[in-house]
């Protein structure tokens, strides 16, 4: 059967409210946890022909979380900058971001110098988890805005040694997107080469905020959204329920 025939459309709240029991996820973590505990060696990601499993996501998440923890000390509450397109590095970092108990903080990687510098002092972020070739701006700003560090993702991350390699070439050379010259970084890799004990993901409850979406509303400011967990989790469970 399709999964156009498996759809079925929540039209309205009372259609939402009779499938969905939010009170069985304490965290956003519980709700991540179970499609990891049910599907673990099913496909939660694909990206330019490499797959990405829910076990291989658990992991790698952990990891993130525990080098955000102990190399740059985020913690509950901490706000995390993330400029990422659609590649694999995203949800391992969202993930971790939020198995770390932070804020995630998402930043268009589109907007000019100065959009980008009133969007990180806006947002207070402490770390920025960056595209290099999505980076040229910031040599300009860096001394004004909040970031105290910046990790550095290629493309090609995630995708194995030569695939990674050869996506890397492409981007530099053939799409002509360089990283910033002089900037110091950390490298996505780095973070997760390293051995850390997994942490504990740390709790959060359902009034928490957990994600901000930074928005630019005129040339002199900007404003943010800010989505507590227990929106997250319903706007998460409303959408595997549709699809049931």
């Amino acid at each position: 059967m399709s999964d156009e025939a498996n759809y079925k459309p929540l039209n309205t709240l009372q259609d939402f409210l009779q499938h969905t029991d939010l009170d069985r996820y304490n965290s956003l973590w519980d709700l991540v946890t179970e499609a990891i505990n049910q599907h673990p060696e099913q496909p939660a990601y694909y990206n330019m022909g490499t797959r990405l499993s829910y076990l291989q996501l658990d992991r790698l998440s952990a990891q993130f979380s525990a080098s955000l923890h102990h190399d740059f000390g985020i913690n509950k509450g901490d706000r995390v900058a993330l400029m990422l397109p659609n590649i694999l590095a995203h949800p391992v970092s969202m993930f971790g971001i939020l198995r770390a108990g932070a804020i995630v903080v998402n930043i268009n990687p589109l907007f000019t110098a100065h959009e980008l510098k009133m969007q990180l002092k806006d947002s207070g972020a402490k770390v920025l988890i960056a595209l290099e070739s999505f980076t040229a701006a910031l040599p300009s700003i860096i001394n004004d805005i909040p970031v105290e560090h910046i990790i550095s993702v290629k493309a090609g991350d995630l995708h194995g040694l030569v695939k990674g390699w050869a996506i890397n070439m492409v981007v530099r050379h053939v799409k002509g997107m360089k990283p910033a010259r002089g900037l110091k970084s950390t490298s996505f890799s780095r973070c997760l080469k390293k051995s850390f004990n997994a942490r504990t993901p740390v709790d959060i409850q359902h009034d928490d905020i957990v994600h901000c979406r930074m928005l630019v509303s005129c040339v002199f400011c900007c404003r943010g959204i800010s989505f507590a967990l227990s929106t997250i989790c319903s706007l998460w469970s409303m959408q595997g329920l549709q699809w049931r």
